[in-house]
């Protein structure tokens, strides 16, 4: 019995545990799912900034016709790239023979397994956001948690990860900074954690939103050459070796092109059409920010492609070379783009069409 009553009690106090602390997850004046932490309206919104000790992120709104709906400005903090740079510098010293007390010639290579040199960071950038990015401001226009925990004491908060974490969320609106620390959920399950530095209450954030913003890179970027259809343009004015040669566009089915004819010509060019989708098919291997140039100097540009639709400009694609490399740009990339494998090819038979 005594066995018996000690398991009973045991089992009571368990629960005693277990209702205590739902009681302290769980805000006494608001309701899980149903919490707002910033009541704001889209327009309100100037600027959403996201530092996670490594990177920052910045999204803001765009202004006028030429621009996109949304910047995204991806930046690596100070003292983060400082330390890169000196790790590449002596892992660069140590490639070459150099920083071992003189034990090797300088520019003599090591015997076996020498340093891996990291890459430096990218250099800061402006890019154009995509939908995702765009809709990132419907998502704090208000902001919404899942669960208000209200102010917590200092150790719950360490329990969190939130007393030392470097990651920190900021949105302007209205002339008015509101700040934020987050913090994600112990083993990376759960929502991240989100404490107001103003007021000091903490809520249980929906996921996605801070995940967007750590993967900004992949996510919020808008990777695409062209916004154009096959029914926005009607003729394909192409560019290269030093001539130029106008194709007719027919048919076609979204997003793919039609064929390419010969003005006044009922049959079409298989070989500029064949190119034409080829080169419609090109993907940017990276990104570079607006104003930004290739670490080679400026492209120079060796074939243009114009767009148009009854004898209006609705669009166009460079490319040229910097250094060893292919570089292009449209009239929807926020500047210049590296370009994959195959722009070589590509450009020697821009120069055949318009030779033909």
């Amino acid at each position: 019995m005594k066995a018996r009553g000690a398991a009973v009690q045991g089992g009571l106090a368990a629960l005693g545990l277990m209702v205590a602390y739902a009681t302290w997850q769980r805000a006494p004046d608001e309701r899980a799912g149903d919490v707002t932490v910033l009541n704001l309206g889209r327009g309100d919104i100037q600027s959403i900034h996201y530092d996670d000790g490594q990177k920052l992120v910045e999204l803001t709104l765009g202004h006028g016709e030429q621009e996109p709906k949304v910047w995204v400005h991806q930046a690596t903090r100070p003292e983060v790239r400082a330390a890169a740079l000196a790790a590449a510098d002596g892992g660069l010293a140590a490639l070459m023979g150099k920083g071992d007390g003189g034990s090797r010639d300088a520019g003599v290579l090591p015997p076996s397994h020498p340093p891996i040199v990291p890459p430096p960071p990218p250099p800061d950038r402006d890019l154009r956001g995509n939908e995702a990015a765009e809709k990132l401001f419907e998502e704090v226009a208000p902001l919404m948690a899942t669960r208000s925990l209200g102010v917590l004491p200092a150790d719950k908060l360490k329990e969190l990860g939130l007393s030392e974490t470097k990651r920190s969320l900021a949105i302007n609106a209205r002339g008015t900074r509101y700040a934020f620390q987050v913090a994600s959920s112990a083993g990376g399950l759960g929502s991240p954690y989100l404490r107001s530095e103003g007021e000091g209450r903490v809520y249980v954030l929906n996921e996605s939103l801070v995940n967007d913003l750590d993967n900004a890179a992949s996510r919020l970027v808008d990777r695409r050459l062209h916004e154009l259809k096959s029914e926005d343009y009607d003729l394909v004015r192409i560019a290269a070796g030093g001539k130029t040669r106008e194709l007719q566009q027919k048919g076609g089915v979204p997003p793919q092109p039609g064929k390419l004819y010969p003005s006044g010509s009922e049959k079409a060019d298989d070989f500029a059409t064949n190119w034409h989708q080829k080169v419609q098919r090109i993907a940017p291997v990276e990104l570079l920010g607006k104003g930004e140039l290739p670490a080679a100097g400026t492209p120079q540009v060796t074939v243009r492609v114009d767009y148009l639709q009854k004898g209006k400009p609705v669009g166009f694609l460079e490319m040229g070379k910097a250094g060893l490399e292919w570089f292009g740009r449209t009239e929807h990339t926020a500047g210049w783009v590296k370009l994959s494998f195959g722009a070589d090819d590509l450009a020697q038979e821009a120069a055949k069409i318009t030779s033909g």
